[in-house]
């Protein structure tokens, strides 16, 4: 009985911590990745930006809502200074009234559509 709950609870004993954090770790490069495509930058390009750039910012958004990666490997891996400050920048992205983020909003959040 408790074997079946755990299936149909989607419990999976065969992943460890660090399965989870490179899968996770995995998918938020890939979500990156896309991220560029549609804002038409390179990663040279978006490193050179400042720490608050409107781009980091809606990238960092991307990965916060779609991955379970910490903000520390956000901040690092976009270059954004501290990572206990990384959370204004997905915020400042879900409250903005700003017309061209809003549409670069949309445009990413359709790459997680594509997957669900």
């Amino acid at each position: 009985m408790l074997e079946r709950i755990e299936e149909l609870s989607g419990k999976r004993e065969s992943f460890s911590g660090d399965e989870v954090r490179l899968h996770d770790e995995y998918e938020a490069e890939r979500l990156l990745q896309s991220g560029l495509e549609i804002l038409e930058l390179t990663e040279d390009r978006l490193l050179k930006l400042r720490k608050g750039a409107d781009e980091k910012a809606l990238l960092a958004w991307l990965i916060r809502r779609r991955c379970t990666v910490s903000n520390t490997w956000i901040a690092e891996r976009l270059q954004m200074g501290r990572a206990d400050c990384l959370s204004r920048y997905p915020k400042r992205i879900d409250e903005t009234k700003d017309r061209e983020l809003i549409n670069k909003r949309e445009q990413l959040r359709k790459i997680t559509k594509l997957r669900d």
